[in-house]
């Protein structure tokens, strides 16, 4: 094995994602910017507040804010059900994001991140940062500026 080689595999890194599924859909968050995970949370939906705002919960007398990533990529907004996963984001404490079903931590390889396919919608380029096609199947990776992003 030539040096140029060696170098080309210590490149090569692992990267851990958090996966859940909205809908059938894959989508993925690097478990860096995960804070916790909490199953089975009662939302009390907000009034007047944006479509994709799910409602807000109340964590060890702090109140969170749910945002629903279904609702903030263009899929029709449905009646909230009492109990829901959600993940609490690292940069944006008071900020979770609801998932249908929490799937797994997978490790891949980060040469297998690639661009979002140009076809998504403009909203779906927001929020969408990078896709990877695992042997668990294709997974959206969340962009979490756009995904968070109040507008």
């Amino acid at each position: 094995m030539s040096s140029a080689e060696i170098s080309v595999k210590q490149k090569k890194q692992m990267v851990e994602i958090l996966t859940w599924y909205v809908k059938e859909q894959l989508y993925g968050l690097f478990l860096d910017d995960c804070k916790e995970v909490i199953k089975n949370i009662n939302i009390l939906p907000v009034p007047h507040s944006k479509k994709y705002i799910a409602g807000i919960y109340n964590l060890r007398g702090e109140i969170i804010t749910v945002i629903d990533v279904a609702v903030k990529l263009g899929y029709p907004q449905e009646q909230l059900k009492n109990e829901k996963s959600v993940i609490r984001l690292k940069e944006k404490s008071k900020v979770s994001i609801m998932a249908d079903k929490i799937y797994d931590i997978l490790e891949i390889s980060s040469d297998l991140l690639e661009l979002p396919p140009s076809n998504l919608s403009e909203q779906e380029m927001k929020c969408i940062s990078s896709v990877a096609n695992s042997e668990k199947g294709v997974i959206l990776i969340v962009n979490l500026k756009g995904l968070t992003e109040i507008e």
